[in-house]
């Protein structure tokens, strides 16, 4: 890109400070609360709706890709496996009792896995600004 359209990019930029720094600051919250809430929402349901075990199934699917997306959420995800874990063990039921126990295994496994991703990329990082 050359000429006009560069100078017109440039002059964009320079007098946009405001909304790239807005975008840039809120992007991450927003991913952060949208992952949490898809996280209760499963909860939730499976609160109202305790005779089905689709909702728990539902939730051990999305748990590895919404720590995919936010790291921050292993903690709404831990939170969900243990308040469930007493209200599924008071059912009995077995297969709502497997999908708890899915439910909070599966971030702890994720969240090992994620953290020495985190240090090889901080590491690499550090290496190409050597």
């Amino acid at each position: 890109m050359g000429g006009i359209p560069r100078v017109m990019s440039l002059a964009i930029f320079a007098v946009a400070m405001a909304p790239i720094r807005h975008g840039g600051e809120v992007k991450p919250y927003a991913t952060d609360l949208l992952v949490s809430l898809i996280l209760l929402t499963f909860a939730i349901e499976w609160l109202r709706e305790r005779h089905r075990s689709r909702w728990l199934w539902g939730l051990a699917v999305f748990i590895p890709w919404g720590l995919g997306l936010s790291y921050p959420a292993v903690f709404i995800a831990g939170g969900i496996g243990i308040g469930l874990s007493v209200a599924v063990w008071k059912t009995g039921r077995l297969r709502g009792q497997a999908g708890v126990r899915d439910v909070s295994l599966v971030p702890r496994r994720q969240f090992r896995h994620l953290v020495p991703a985190l240090h090889q990329d901080a590491a690499r990082v550090r290496e190409n600004r050597a």
